[in-house]
């Protein structure tokens, strides 16, 4: 089984040496900003699905066809596009999860750095 990109970023966590964090976190960064773009469109089409439910509800009430107060129309319009857009949605804890995995391996590489520099300043 292939390894992740999120379990290949804790592997270098915990045993990656500066240059292989340095060659990852390009990738690292990259997979991040597609499925944050992912989920940035994946809430956007579900607003406006939002949206289009609320308007077509408070017309079928305009017409009488329906006697929702509009909190009740306003819950139905979300639970539709949820029901619609959820799975998309769900990408938004994943995307914290690579924003989280960039930082902290960025500053390993710059732990790592602290480290070498002081073990050189020692042997001088």
């Amino acid at each position: 089984m292939a390894e992740t990109t999120l379990e290949k970023s804790q592997r270098l966590l915990k045993v990656g040496s500066a240059k292989d964090i340095q060659d990852f976190l390009p990738e690292l960064i990259t997979e991040y900003e597609k499925l944050d773009m992912v989920v940035w469109r994946a809430e956007l089409d579900c607003d406006l699905y939002r949206i289009e439910r609320y308007q077509y509800w408070k017309k079928r009430k305009l017409l009488g066809e329906i006697k929702w107060s509009d909190k009740e129309i306003e819950m139905e319009a979300k639970k539709e596009s949820l029901k619609k857009f959820g799975d998309g949605l769900l990408n938004k804890k994943l995307v914290n999860h690579y924003k989280l995995n960039i930082e902290m391996l960025s500053q390993r590489n710059i732990n790592i750095a602290v480290e070498n520099k002081n073990l050189r300043e020692a042997w001088l």
